[in-house]
């Protein structure tokens, strides 16, 4: 993973359903949820400040799938917030 790159280039890209409520994320509820989706509403994820910093943590932290979406970005990032609520997937997209 180029840390530097991913600083550069990537970000997070919010997706409706992840989310029971859309917040200030900009998105618009799906018209039919799929259930076996996880929930970031669920681990107090709540408004998109709060992901783009935990996106930029996931980024320092390096922890990303061997996967990649496109050409430098790693399909999942993972983190743990400083207060230790969780562990969270994101995708690295651009």
């Amino acid at each position: 993973m180029n840390v530097i790159f991913l600083r550069k280039n990537g970000g997070y890209e919010g997706v409706a359903y992840h989310k029971r409520s859309p917040g200030d994320f900009g998105l618009t509820p799906p018209a039919s949820p799929r259930p076996d989706k996880t929930l970031c509403d669920e681990a107090g994820v709540t408004h998109r400040a709060e992901a783009d910093t935990l996106f930029a943590l996931a980024i320092e932290g390096g922890l990303a799938s061997e996967a990649f979406a496109v050409p430098g970005f790693p399909k999942q990032l993972w983190v743990v917030a400083d207060d230790g609520r969780g562990f969270y997937p994101a995708r690295a997209l651009r």
